[in-house]
């Protein structure tokens, strides 16, 4: 449970400052925990990190949650790099119509992320997304 805790994809500097605080506040000390290429699991154990798991893997699902939230974001701006409105003349008019396909394909993304946004939106993970 520690190392899937510490190792949690979408922990950022907040969630660690987190863990630091939480760690502290039981311990009644100033601690701080923070990713680093020279911890190892054994560090973590002759901290006693052991025993704030259970804090810590809260705090490492409300990163996941978050996360997930920014990865929806994130791929819906991808999608619509991959949009095109293709414009025609209309005859003798000098004026331009969207194809009506590209059109629609546009209004269906549309809709869907509208949706996506109003689901995270009302997410108690939306926060970090502010």
């Amino acid at each position: 449970p520690l190392v899937k805790a510490v190792c949690t994809d979408g922990l950022k500097d907040r969630h660690w400052e987190m863990m630091s605080q939480e760690i502290s506040k039981q311990r009644n000390t100033n601690f701080t925990l923070h990713p680093d290429s020279n911890i190892t699991l054994g560090h973590l154990v002759d901290l006693d990190i052991v025993e704030h798991v259970d804090k810590l893997q809260e705090i490492a699902d409300l990163a996941k949650k978050e996360y997930s939230n920014e990865k929806i974001l994130e791929d819906m701006r991808q999608e619509w790099d991959n949009v095109k409105l293709i414009l025609f003349e209309k005859s003798d008019t000098n004026t331009y119509v969207v194809d009506p396909e590209c059109l629609d394909r546009a209004q269906e993304l549309l809709d869907d992320h509208f949706a996506k946004t109003e689901v995270i939106k009302t997410s108690k993970f939306a926060d970090s997304l502010r």
